[in-house]
């Protein structure tokens, strides 16, 4: 039996590339050099669950973190947490 979970994106922000391209870097176990930039944040929950999502994605929008939360405000502050530059959520309809 196959089950199909539908993601709703509440919240979205992409980093203005001209400040400094991320809103923070995830350095890369075992190398000196290499890691990914954050360029995205999501906030998101599934259908049929309370839960709030936090997904962390480099430039091509590819899941490379995510945390959970109670409600959307916690979710919120954690990536402004993280975050090394400001913020501009866009609400997703």
């Amino acid at each position: 039996m196959r089950f199909l979970y539908v993601c709703q994106v509440i919240l979205l922000a992409r980093q203005d590339y001209v400040v400094n391209g991320h809103y923070y870097y995830i350095k890369t176990l075992g190398s000196d050099d290499a890691g990914i930039n954050i360029c995205y944040f999501a906030i998101c929950k599934y259908d049929n669950d309370s839960t709030i999502y936090l997904f962390s994605c480099d430039e091509n929008m590819n899941v490379e973190g995510n945390s959970t939360f109670e409600n959307i405000d916690d979710a919120i502050k954690c990536a402004e947490d993280w975050s090394e530059s400001s913020i501009k959520w866009t609400k997703v309809q």
